[in-house]
């Protein structure tokens, strides 16, 4: 749209925008026109939510069923809200009902009286569709049972049987391009998926650690133990309800800079016992118990100044964050950042190797329709 006709749609938008909603017998009004509801065939603007004449906004009130999603000239141009979407028509030329789904027609009827024309005037003419003739074209109809099966004829395009493929240089060397960054991809993609994996490993490590260290490290918990079993043998009288002991919780945050290691890096990393383990973590055994007990301890009395296990082993606690979770500001959100990073990677990932796929199929069909025209040309 030039910047004139834009100008004046501006206008337009702006007067409809401003005009009152009744008209002076107390009616409301609708459209650009300002007519009350006479009965008119209108259609709703999805994107505002106004009514439209057909005749006003330029549409044929043929098309009445055909409507999917209508968004009126101001929503569409002016405030990109959307574009009208419509539904496809009946083959036949004299419909202009919706197609049923899996169809090309809104009724079998209409299929039926739209071959029959098609037939019909192909014999009148005394012509054959390609080199199939009238009766070749009934023999195909004829051969299969259902609707299902007529849908699936022609949709797989003949392999080029003649002899060897002629693929042009720039087709081969698009074909070959695609193909290795496909394979690039896929190793991509793999390493996206361990790391997901190594990711989900980690967060159990994570909550095994502080569920144990909660435990392990509760004041009140040997205390309550042993004062449990007094009160069952001398049956003491309960403590009032109100009297509560605040339980004792770690919440480490848990990050593990690893996860952040790129491409050959990461290759080298996954070739690590450290990785192994951690890939295989079911539960803690007694001795990372006891590591993590002591380094959690140390940690405390350091006054939280070491910032992650050291370990010199290659225990799975090697490199984790100490920190309290709600107060390490520096890896704040980190699992669902990253998670949800992984997540998006990995989608694109697949879009592209998908898209490359699809455009090697395109390559390899335009070279078969290629060699195909050759072979008839020479017939």
């Amino acid at each position: 749209m030039d910047r004139k006709s834009l100008l004046q749609l501006e206008q337009e938008y702006s007067k409809f925008k401003n005009a009152s909603k009744y008209n002076l017998d107390s009616e409301e009004v609708f459209c650009i026109c300002r007519k009350p509801d006479n009965g008119e065939l209108m259609v709703a603007c999805d994107g505002c939510d106004e009514w439209f004449h057909f005749k006003c906004m330029g549409i044929d009130t043929k098309y009445k069923e055909l409507v999917n999603n209508y968004y009126c000239k101001f929503c569409d141009t002016l405030l990109n809200k959307g574009k009208s979407v419509w539904k496809r028509k009946c083959r036949l030329r004299t419909c202009f009902k919706p197609i049923q789904p899996q169809s090309q027609f809104c009724s079998t009827e209409h299929g039926i009286e739209f071959w029959t024309f098609h037939i019909e005037q192909y014999a009148s003419k005394g012509t054959d569709i390609g080199e199939i003739g009238k009766l070749d074209l009934i023999n195909v109809i004829q051969s299969v049972q259902n609707r299902s099966q007529l849908m699936e004829l022609g949709s797989s395009f003949p392999t080029f049987d003649k002899g060897e493929l002629s693929v042009t240089s720039d087709q081969r060397e698009k074909i070959l391009k695609n193909e290795a960054l496909i394979k690039e991809d896929e190793e991509s993609l793999k390493i996206l998926h361990l790391k997901v994996q190594y990711l989900q490993r980690l967060k159990m490590l994570i909550s095994q650690v502080n569920e144990y260290l909660s435990t392990s490290l509760d004041p009140n918990y040997k205390d309550n133990q042993s004062e449990a079993t007094a009160e069952s043998d001398k049956n003491k009288k309960k403590p009032k309800r109100n009297q509560k002991t605040k339980k004792f919780k770690v919440d480490i945050c848990g990050f593990n800079s690893n996860i952040l290691l790129q491409n050959k890096e990461w290759l080298d990393f996954t070739d690590n016992s450290i990785f192994k383990k951690l890939s295989e973590f079911e539960t803690l055994d007694d001795t990372e118990k006891h590591l993590i007990t002591e380094i959690y301890q140390n940690y405390i009395n350091e006054d939280n100044n070491i910032e992650c296990m050291d370990t010199e082993n290659d225990s799975v606690l090697s490199q984790i964050c100490l920190k309290e979770k709600r107060k390490c500001q520096q890896h704040n959100g980190w699992f669902n950042i990253i998670f949800n990073d992984l997540d998006v990677d990995i989608v694109e990932k697949n879009n592209e190797i998908n898209t490359r796929k699809k455009l090697i199929q395109d390559i390899n069909r335009s070279v078969e329709i290629q060699n195909w025209k050759i072979y008839c040309n020479d017939l």
